[in-house]
């Protein structure tokens, strides 16, 4: 009988992270309980940056990533710190995360990929008195801290600019996600049927995840064959163009156009399959919780043997 893979499930509890992340004792016991037959786990919360952090977890053939930060040290600072220590883990190469994480550079990525995103407004001239604006932070969660704002606001922000903070018009359209996940073969990646965002009330403006306005999700949008094949192209296209790995979800507005753009990029979706996107996606088309995990974890197991 061959020796189990040994897997860490490495956590922070909620309160601990910096945007109180859907990550609870639930959250680890569920995926404890839904690993493959293949692995032996045990759980670990995350206790800082140490070198006997660091020792403990080497032990490991693997580490299930679902620490999203530890107090105000976020998902990236984690995963580098993996990495740095040779920490084989569930997650992308953190200068891929850095660089999908960092909106600013969105504009020059999807013109290689002769997609849209929200161009960037830096002068007073840019301003349109007929559109409405979107003031967001330049790293970070797409729907944190994000205000729509009248074209006058916005005028005062760019005369009143505050670091690390941008200005970009706001997309009218309708705004899906979608989930990247490995094949079943765990040969490539694949993008799974896109999920529509929708506001609960009639309202031409909102911001998905923000909490002003509360948004339902249709699993079954009332698209065209050809839309729902654009924007699953579009979302695998830029994830294989950043280079990341075992999964992502891609957040796009569509216009009436069907003109695609891309507003977020999460390189390390939340796995809670009760609050989080992303195995909601996975379960409606058909991949069950486990069979993402098994999926994601031989994934990150191929890669580790391509670096050996």
């Amino acid at each position: 009988m061959s020796a189990k893979t040994t897997v860490a499930i490495l956590y922070t509890p909620s309160k601990l992270t910096p945007w109180k992340e859907n990550i609870n004792q639930e959250t680890i016991d569920c995926l404890s309980n839904n690993l493959p037959d293949w692995v032996q786990s045990n759980s670990i919360s995350f206790q800082g940056f140490s070198h006997s952090s660091a020792l403990l977890l080497k032990q490991y053939d693997l580490v299930l990533n679902v620490c999203y930060g530890y107090y105000e040290a976020d998902q990236v600072e984690i995963t580098k710190w993996l990495s740095e220590h040779s920490i084989h883990h569930t997650g992308s190469d953190p200068e891929a995360m850095l660089i999908a994480q960092d909106k600013s550079l969105l504009p020059d990525i999807c013109s290689h990929l002769s997609l849209h995103t929200p161009s960037l407004i830096t002068e007073l001239s840019m301003i349109n008195e007929q559109t409405q604006y979107i003031y967001k932070p330049r790293f970070g969660s797409c729907h944190r801290n994000i205000s729509i704002l009248s074209a006058a606001e916005a005028r005062l922000k760019l005369e009143n600019p505050e670091s690390e903070m941008l200005l970009q018009p706001y997309i009218l359209g309708r705004e899906f996600s979608l989930a990247i996940i490995p094949s079943e073969n765990i040969k490539d990646y694949i993008a799974l049927k896109p999920v529509e965002i929708l506001p609960k009330e009639s309202n031409d403006f909102f911001i998905a995840g923000n909490s002003i306005v509360h948004t339902t999700k249709n699993f079954s949008p009332d698209i065209t064959v050809d839309e729902e094949k654009k924007l699953m192209e579009s979302a695998l296209n830029i994830h294989n163009y950043l280079g990341l790995s075992c999964m992502s979800r891609i957040d796009i507005r569509m216009n009436d156009k069907g003109d695609i753009f891309i507003l977020d990029i999460n390189t390390l979706p939340n796995l809670d399959p009760d609050r989080s996107l992303l195995p909601k996606i996975c379960i409606h088309q058909g991949v069950n919780y486990s069979t993402l995990l098994d999926r994601v974890m031989k994934m990150a197991l191929k890669l580790k043997s391509k670096e050996v």
